[in-house]
């Protein structure tokens, strides 16, 4: 008997496209997606459920994406979390806020969705310590 385990990814994204494309392209990649608007929402689901992989915008209203991973990594301390931004970071400090709140990788937007999935492949197979990756050409 085979059992085949989808793992379970949370996109977390205020932005509707972002959240879609996602839900879309994910499950192609053998996961099973589920989608949030806002970080309470999320913590609200992690609540619920357990999420292999959490990608999260950082620039939400409500709550930011640092905020809502220092809460999770206090609930859910095992998920993969891969951070997303649009933000300019010439410095890295945002990178590096997002490493320290509990971040394993931090990805530019705009981000192709191989690259997406690339990282989470590497995060759950426990390869990436923490990766940085710069926003996707053209």
């Amino acid at each position: 008997m085979t059992v085949n385990h989808r793992k379970s990814v949370l996109v977390v994204d205020d932005e509707y496209a972002m959240r879609h494309g996602l839900r879309r392209a994910l499950p192609e990649a053998r996961y099973d997606v589920v989608t949030s608007p806002n970080g309470p929402d999320a913590l609200a689901k992690v609540a619920e459920r357990h999420f292999d992989a959490i990608i999260s915008d950082i620039g939400m209203p409500e709550m930011n994406g640092i905020d809502f991973v220092r809460i999770l990594h206090k609930k859910s301390p095992d998920s993969a979390v891969i951070m997303l931004t649009a933000a300019i970071d010439p410095d890295r400090e945002l990178e590096q806020v997002a490493r320290e709140a509990g971040a394993i990788a931090y990805l530019s937007k705009p981000c192709k969705i191989d690259r997406i999935v690339k990282t989470i492949e590497s995060a759950l197979d426990g390869k990436a310590a923490y990766h940085t990756a710069p926003p996707a050409a053209g």
